[in-house]
């Protein structure tokens, strides 16, 4: 059984995986699409876990900070922040 450290990192991966496909998509590739599709359907499971486990606003600070508000990516962690809302 994974720790909730364990399961936090590797819910924040799927996270930065999710924004980098939305920003792929939006710039164009198709081949994103369903990979997003197919991503984006574990946020609710990841939000769920996160309000148990009190990780929501760590969440929502990682979306809103670091390397997300330095680059073009910022819109997309947006978008996905307002998912943990």
């Amino acid at each position: 059984m994974k720790t909730t450290e364990e399961v936090y990192k590797s819910a924040l991966t799927i996270i930065n995986k999710v924004v980098t496909l939305k920003m792929n998509v939006a710039n164009g590739c198709k081949a994103d699409i369903a990979e997003l599709a197919a991503t984006e359907q574990r946020i609710p499971a990841i939000k769920a876990w996160a309000e148990a486990n009190d990780k929501i606003a760590d969440i929502r600070y990682y979306l809103q900070g670091g390397k997300f508000n330095t680059s073009s990516i910022h819109f997309y962690a947006q978008q996905v922040a307002e998912m943990f809302n």
